[in-house]
């Protein structure tokens, strides 16, 4: 979500968000440039004066300020994953306890970021 990125660090000057869903986004790199200043390079691109100039130009005009309206209410509308919480508790209420154990168990048990996404690509088709 693009309203989680401004609450990074100030300090920030390297950023990749390839692969990520907001840079699908509409201006989302401008919006990114506007939120962390101290950025230098994005998605592995030097960021210049003329495009700070154009994320300064954008957040400064109606069309930024409803860019804005919009990252925050999509910031209210989806849930997002919390470290330590237990994806298994937000499970649909028709699964089992033990179909929750299991679950939980493959989760633990995956060896990669690859292997927890064909886990939730399962549970999301099952459900």
């Amino acid at each position: 979500m693009l309203s989680e990125l401004a609450k990074l660090s100030r300090k920030i000057e390297i950023l990749s968000l390839i692969g990520n869903p907001v840079t699908r986004r509409q201006h989302y790199r401008l919006y990114v440039v506007s939120k962390i200043p101290s950025l230098l390079v994005l998605d592995f691109v030097k960021i210049g004066a003329k495009e700070r100039e154009n994320a300064k130009r954008l957040f400064n005009s109606s069309a930024g300020a409803a860019l804005e309206q919009d990252v925050q209410a999509e910031k209210k509308s989806v849930k997002t994953f919390i470290p330590g919480e237990s994806i298994v508790n937000r499970a649909p209420a028709n699964l089992s306890s033990e179909d929750k154990a299991k679950l939980q168990e493959r989760i633990a048990n995956a060896k990669s970021v690859s292997e927890i996404e064909i886990i939730q690509r399962e549970f999301v088709g099952a459900a």
